[in-house]
């Protein structure tokens, strides 16, 4: 499909969604949607809420669980990795040391010879790991799809797979940073790691919780990391990787020819305007994590001319902005200010959407079903 009529279809999927989570949210202030299924005498009932929900699910499900081959920049590698090797020798190679995924195609292969039943099975997964975090844990379910939508993580599950694996099983472990059961935490990171290693980044923010942030705690943050990042690339790391076989990584650094992501500086930047308003009247425990996460994503964003592979850790950092924005909307009192804030985040997504498109690095703008 050209992409203009690409672009419609997944936007299809998104109107949808947001309206029958639209209809979820309704029902919910109507008390309706408390318990989804019950009896009423000897009958089980189940609420019109979990229909909803189902309508709610299927359409952008439906897209990335019967995309072609040539959808997404790492589907069509690992579909020919998938056929390469027969089911006795298939090695865990194939997805480096992170055997999660390795083990799901291993299984899968018991029962099926198609490539198409591991994008199934796998954007089932996913899918419903993100679908239900968002409707357990937002305030504005339809807002977080917008969000998740816009900031390019739906289309990230069409690409890098094992990672949004790592990142969705980690979003459903944070509840036990707000429980403060580190043990927990840990066996999520390690499940995770199973599937992407790059997930023991999140392991230090378990830690950050009970660091209370305040406006001027932030910008301290800021300028002290911002001149400590740019003095350790120029003068210490060199210092201490001279004549070692990783001296060529400084080079590779300062050489570094990427510049600053802008668009990601403009997304965490305005959201951390926002978190920084917040906690400044009313800094409870939800909104001063998030506002970590999103303190993490700003600088990384504005180092980010000195960090090559900065990508992989702004997705990490920014992964939980589907619940941050939301949260936000909801500290603000006035309808005015909860539509001053949805209106200017909603147009900064945009633009990051726009310029994400436009590049087309995740391959996903010329849609095209399985077997076209």
């Amino acid at each position: 499909m050209a992409p203009g009529i690409s672009l419609l279809l997944y936007l299809a999927g998104l109107v949808l969604t947001m309206l029958f989570l639209s209809i979820i949210e309704f029902q919910k202030k109507l008390d309706l949607f408390d318990k989804p299924i019950y009896f009423e005498g000897d009958y089980l009932c189940i609420r019109r809420g979990v229909g909803y929900a189902i309508f709610a699910f299927v359409p952008l499900w439906f897209l990335m669980a019967f995309r072609g081959i040539t959808v997404g920049a790492d589907t069509i590698g690992t579909y020919y990795n998938y056929y390469k090797w027969s089911l006795r020798d298939y090695p865990i190679a194939a997805f480096g040391s992170e055997f999660g995924y390795y083990a799901i195609n291993k299984i899968l292969m018991l029962f099926t010879t198609s490539y198409h039943s591991v994008l199934i099975l796998v954007s089932t997964i996913l899918w419903f790991l993100f679908f239900s975090y968002i409707c357990k844990n937002s305030p504005y379910p339809s807002i977080s799809m917008l969000v998740f939508f816009l900031t390019f993580y739906y289309f990230r599950q069409y690409n890098g797979v094992r990672q949004l694996l790592a990142e969705a099983i980690i979003l459903h472990g944070f509840r036990y940073i707000y429980e403060r059961k580190f043990f927990n935490y840990c066996v999520i990171i390690a499940i995770a790691f199973c599937f992407h290693n790059t997930a023991i980044f999140l392991l230090p923010i378990y830690f950050l919780y009970n660091i209370r942030l305040n406006p001027r705690m932030v910008g301290l943050i800021v300028v002290i990391t911002k001149a400590v990042t740019s003095l350790t690339v120029k003068f210490v790391l060199p210092r201490i990787l001279s004549g070692t076989k990783y001296y060529r990584m400084i080079y590779d650094i300062q050489s570094y020819k990427g510049g600053y992501w802008v668009s990601d500086i403009a997304v965490s930047g305005i959201v951390l305007l926002f978190c920084v308003i917040v906690i400044g009247f009313d800094n409870d425990n939800i909104i001063n994590f998030n506002t970590w996460l999103v303190l993490i994503s700003f600088v990384l964003a504005i180092n980010s001319n000195v960090i090559p592979m900065v990508g992989r850790l702004l997705w990490y950092s920014g992964i939980n902005l589907m619940i941050c924005v939301p949260v936000l909307v909801e500290k603000y009192k006035r309808r005015v200010d909860k539509a001053l804030v949805l209106g200017l985040t909603t147009v900064v997504l945009a633009l990051y959407f726009y310029q994400q498109w436009s590049l087309g690095v995740e391959s996903v703008q010329h849609y095209a079903f399985w077997g076209a």
